[in-house]
């Protein structure tokens, strides 16, 4: 909800299907399930712990200083790269067994290597073996541990785009931005110097991020910025989908499948005419 009403999704694409992609998204939209829709083609993501340097233990209460982030992100020093520690590998880099692995440390990084074992159908130094390789080669370079730092009844969650003027500002600013407290995860967009950042705030501070957003932008550091409400009870998940992928060649993308699908689809929806509106029951207790 936002600049547009409809559904924000992150999709996991093969680099040398971005076009059957684009043709599948075209179909919903000749279909009329979907008006439009746009695509921001992105880097790798990098997640963050909320920042405790901002929790005030005495009192219980976060310290939201936005003058001082203020002055942070207006600095005009530059700053490195981002590392992600993924290493360009000389050979194929995985197989099905080690998307399975890296399937199961998406769902719980806490994951036995006797349960991987016992996943694989091997022994468990196998299965040890095969996840040393994996870090080795860089597939896993961060362990993040995901709470709440805001009670969700009284919070928001957005999905903002920080447009920056120039490649240097967005160079010097994303890993300042990152350590904000309330940034959860950020991706650079490929072909632009702008980065989509997923943000986590309380609602009585949403003010404040406006006006700081406005106030960079007048400081010269962001051309333009924009974002997008989230309903947090509409989201969902899931990991890779590793039964795609062949060790031989590699991962099957079924374009025309997935359009046929897509057309079964269409197809129960204009027999159901009847359509009715679906409303969730509240999530939290309330009294009169």
């Amino acid at each position: 909800m936002g600049e547009c009403n409809g559904y924000y999704s992150i999709h996991a694409v093969p680099e040398a299907n971005r076009s059957d992609f684009q043709q599948y998204l075209d179909q919903l939209v000749a279909s009329n399930l979907a008006r439009e829709y746009r695509i921001y083609w992105l880097e790798d993501q990098h997640n963050s712990i909320p920042n405790f340097e901002y929790y005030d233990t005495t009192i219980g209460k976060w310290r939201f200083t936005w003058e001082t982030w203020l002055r942070q992100l207006s600095d005009h020093k530059l700053a490195k790269h981002a590392k992600t520690g993924l290493k360009t590998p000389s050979r194929p880099p995985f197989d099905k067994k080690d998307l399975i692995i890296l399937k199961e440390l998406m769902k719980n990084a806490r994951v036995t290597l006797a349960n991987l074992a016992g996943m694989l159908g091997t022994t468990v130094p196998g299965a040890k073996y095969r996840f040393d390789k994996i870090r080795e080669r860089g597939f896993i370079h961060e362990f993040v541990v995901e709470f709440l730092p805001y009670a969700p009844e009284i919070s928001e969650l957005y999905e903002v785009r920080l447009d920056f003027k120039n490649e240097s500002s967005l160079i010097s600013k994303t890993s300042t931005f990152l350590a904000l407290p309330f940034t959860l995860h950020q991706s650079q967009i490929r072909g632009m110097n702008s980065v989509a950042a997923r943000v986590y705030l309380p609602r009585g501070e949403m003010s404040n991020l406006y006006a700081l957003l406005s106030r960079l932008v007048r400081n010269g550091i962001l051309s333009n910025f924009a974002y997008l409400l989230l309903d947090p009870l509409s989201i969902k998940a899931q990991t890779f989908s590793y039964e795609y992928y062949d060790d031989e060649e590699g991962w099957r993308y079924d374009n025309n499948n997935y359009i046929s699908r897509l057309q079964n689809l269409l197809t129960e929806f204009e027999d159901n005419e009847a359509q009715q509106a679906i409303f969730e029951p509240m999530s939290i207790a309330t009294t009169a």
